[in-house]
């Protein structure tokens, strides 16, 4: 945790006694490594909520995870793709700018993806670009949502 300076100060802040509840991962994230990362950390695999944001290899990671299986995972999409199906080359590269050059899987791509793996889009954030999927199991009264309707409510 000392590894994080000034955001886990922001963290512990905001979470106070509770940030003790959270784990911090402070590593080059590769579809080879994530497993053994996520083992090392979480031995028994138990995780109620995984957030994905890599900008540009979210997919490839998530597609990569068998070690555990959250009930919520929030995953960063490229949501300008729309309703198109679009998955990027996967990179080893680490941008530490933003080019411009869209990254991300078109959240058609990320929806599919999470079928397989047993979710069910339920929400997004305003601009779209996050969404959250919630494992079948845990749906419970839950609503799952279609990318039309995802991108019919962002708010540009």
């Amino acid at each position: 945790q000392k590894k994080w300076g000034m955001f886990f100060d922001d963290f512990k802040k905001h979470f106070k006694e509770k940030v003790e509840d959270f784990t911090f991962i402070h590593s080059l994230v590769t579809t080879e490594n994530i497993n053994d990362l996520l083992l090392k950390d979480c031995p028994q695999g138990k995780v109620d909520l995984l957030s994905i944001d890599l900008d540009g290899n979210d997919y490839f990671i998530w597609k990569a995870i068998n070690t555990l299986h959250p009930k919520i995972v929030v995953t960063e999409v490229q949501v300008e793709k729309g309703n198109i199906d679009f998955i990027p080359e996967y990179t080893r590269g680490f941008e530490t700018f933003e080019s411009g050059v869209p990254k991300g899987a078109s959240p058609v791509s990320m929806i599919k993806l999470a079928d397989e793996k047993g979710y069910e889009l339920v929400a997004a954030n305003k601009q779209g670009y996050n969404l959250f999927f919630v494992r079948r199991d845990c749906m419970s009264n839950l609503k799952a949502m279609g990318v039309t309707e995802m991108l019919k409510n962002i708010v540009k």
